[in-house]
């Protein structure tokens, strides 16, 4: 990263929000921050149980927020992963975000392939979408067709 800054270069990181203490060092100009669902429910993701995750995930997000660095964070909505009142819990945590992405899922695109084929409808991402809305945190949305 200090490499590609001393080029010249602007620097965009992607993190998924477990090592919180990495992110400003780096000194980027952009980051993105993928939220898989709420904070509580990381540990059940992870594979190993880590419940420091969601400590972390929220420590990221609050320094994401509070560097003055132009951001996004994103969320995939995959059936049994994230839900309404995930929606409605990592709203919570997201106010004063510069923007919130939601994207649909899509089945197939996953490392697992025998991960859920299900998605949601076109109506409940929608729905999840006007929670974010009536939350007051800028939207973007992604693969709602």
């Amino acid at each position: 990263a200090k490499t590609i800054k001393d080029m010249g270069y602007s620097l965009k990181i992607d993190t998924n929000g477990t090592y919180p203490d990495r992110i400003l060092p780096l000194k980027p100009d952009f980051i993105a921050m993928d939220i898989k669902t709420s904070p509580n429910k990381y540990h059940t993701l992870s594979g190993i149980g880590d419940t420091s995750l969601s400590e972390k995930i929220i420590q990221s997000i609050d320094i994401i927020k509070k560097s003055g660095i132009s951001h996004e964070f994103r969320t995939t909505l995959a059936p049994g992963v994230v839900d309404m009142i995930d929606i409605r819990n990592i709203c919570n945590l997201l106010t004063g975000a510069q923007i919130y992405v939601l994207a649909g899922y899509v089945p197939g695109h996953t490392l697992d392939i025998g991960f859920t084929q299900s998605t949601y409808t076109k109506a409940e991402l929608e729905s999840m979408a006007d929670v974010v809305r009536r939350a007051g945190i800028p939207l973007k949305v992604r693969n709602f067709s």
